[in-house]
């Protein structure tokens, strides 16, 4: 394989949009874990409705690491997981994508 400028831009990008869906993924899942925590602590635990969405982008971010670690991927591959996984992980806050 031949390393060209492009290619060494698109492996960077790759690298860098895998490591933050892994951070937001982590963020996601330990501010669910820290509303789960203190619901048990306080004695009301329930299912909180505030959560669901934050599943929801923790599962986006987490596919978005997933899908982008490793090997290069096609730039169109990863133009569309980026494109799909932050508008899912962010229509709780946005109108939509």
């Amino acid at each position: 394989m031949v390393f060209t400028e492009t290619s060494v831009k698109h492996d960077l990008r790759q690298t860098r949009l895998s490591r933050f869906g892994r951070v937001l993924a982590l963020v996601s899942l330990g501010f669910v874990g820290l509303l789960t925590f203190t619901a048990i602590y306080v004695g009301q635990v329930s299912v909180y409705r505030a959560s669901v969405p934050l599943l929801v982008a923790a599962v986006a971010f987490a596919s978005l690491w997933l899908l982008l670690r490793g090997a290069p991927r096609a730039l169109r591959f990863v133009r569309a997981v980026e494109l799909s996984t932050l508008c899912s992980g962010t229509t709780d806050k946005l109108a939509g994508c």
